[in-house]
């Protein structure tokens, strides 16, 4: 009897959770996500089929492993849309000097990967550092902006010294990283609170010591260096004097390739000619395969509705740390995959994946645990409008039911002198 009981009991606690208690937040940034995995999935299956993964047998393992990790993305999200944002707050240094010290660990004992050390244990870890910059900052401009406004000694504590760090760590293997870090920081603090003076001696500052840097590398060329420093600038050069990558000429060709209406998954012709086809060039990949319409509207309309969506999050929330928090990681969604997006149709080669849709464990993880944290302030931002909603509500009925009641009680003072006045005329009469 017992057991039945608990059984009817288990079963009614599991009606109660729906699928809104589960995917919590607009459905839209759930619907953008989920067509983000879904091309993921069907590209990796295209990239399966290169000669290099088939020659292996590795072509079934490699798709399937990529779907695996997609799979487990959406578990990553959906704990992270629960997950406390005042622990993630409290955390944020932490997680900053565990990714300062990760990404020091990858420079230093790191695999090299396209003539970079960019992978530490087989993962490549310059992508935390996108995550907790902004996590980190987002506290600094939301709990330490009065202390940052008293004097410009703080501001160079508390905002110079940290960003400098963030971006400047990556001036040895991953330039792109440290421009992409470096964007979210100044835009972060364009929006921030920090008084207009100090933000103009911040740009002034970062501004000249990174012309300062630039100045001296171009004055002191040397053709045996191999620094990243060098390899940007060469690339950069070239780009601007028309000599383009052998990898950028492929996958600009196979963008040109590519008609209105997709050719179908795996109906490629140029994949097999880019290398890195399943991290820097995908974007090509799925113009080809999926046309100009297919890839403007779904991988491109995808990210656009996640920025927008996320935008509006930010108009909506109150509290300033999300603000901060949303801001920060829809930056670095976005502002990575704009430059992927250039890059495959022309632009000089930086290396940055498509986020959730290139090939790469940590970038996949990465990405979810943002998802994640933008959709649990989305979650928040949605029940404080509905909670003011109804206490709005609960005022004007409170209001209302005062109105009707001292309009009753009008009533009954005017019926009473009525009678008074009726009473009067009788004894009057009498």
């Amino acid at each position: 009897m017992e057991n039945s009981q608990e059984n009817i009991n288990f079963a009614s606690a599991f009606k109660k959770i729906t699928f809104s208690k589960i995917f919590r937040g607009n459905p839209n940034i759930w619907i953008a996500i989920l067509v983000l995995a879904l091309i993921s999935i069907f590209a990796s299956i295209s990239v399966s089929r290169l000669e290099k993964f088939v020659a292996n047998n590795s072509d079934m393992r490699f798709w399937v492993l990529h779907a695996c990790f997609i799979i487990i993305s959406f578990f990553i999200i959906v704990f992270f849309q629960f997950f406390p944002l005042n622990i993630v707050k409290r955390y944020s240094k932490l997680m900053w000097l565990s990714a300062l010290v990760i990404v020091f660990a990858t420079m230093f004992f790191g695999e090299e990967v396209n003539g970079a050390k960019r992978a530490l244990l087989g993962l490549r870890t310059f992508d935390i550092m996108k995550f907790a910059f902004p996590i980190y900052f987002a506290r600094l401009l939301s709990d330490k902006i009065s202390e940052i406004n008293s004097s410009f000694k703080k501001t160079l504590k508390y905002i110079v010294v940290p960003s400098l760090l963030s971006f400047g760590i990556f001036i040895k293997d991953n330039i792109s990283t440290g421009i992409i870090i470096a964007a979210i920081f100044f835009i972060m603090l364009i929006v921030s609170e920090v008084k207009l003076k100090y933000k103009f001696y911040i740009f002034l500052i970062i501004f000249s010591l990174g012309a300062a840097g630039v100045a001296l590398k171009f004055l002191k060329q040397d053709k045996n260096d191999t620094t990243r420093v060098s390899t940007a600038v060469n690339r950069i050069t070239n780009f601007i004097s028309g000599e383009t990558n052998q990898q950028t000429i492929v996958a600009t060709a196979s963008v040109q390739s590519a008609g209105l209406l997709p050719k179908g998954p795996g109906q490629s012709s140029h994949k097999n000619n880019l290398t890195q086809v399943e991290d820097d060039f995908i974007f090509s990949l799925l113009v080809e395969e999926w046309g100009l319409i297919g890839s403007i509207f779904l991988v491109i309309g995808c990210y656009l509705s996640l920025f927008i969506f996320s935008i509006r999050t930010i108009m909506k929330s109150k509290d300033k740390y999300s603000i901060y928090v949303v801001l920060g990681l829809i930056l670095y969604i976005t502002i990575q995959a704009l430059i992927h997006f250039i890059v495959n149709i022309g632009g000089p080669v930086t290396g940055q994946t498509l986020p959730f849709i290139s090939n790469g464990k940590m970038s996949i993880v990465v990405t979810a645990v943002s998802f994640g944290l933008i959709i649990n302030v989305n979650s928040n931002s949605i029940k404080e409008k509905l909670k003011s909603e109804k206490e709005k509500e609960k005022k004007e009925k409170k209001i209302k039911s005062e109105s009707n009641l001292h309009k009753e009680q009008d009533v009954e003072d005017e019926h009473d002198l009525n009678e008074n006045k009726v009473k009067k005329i009788l004894e009057n009469l009498d």
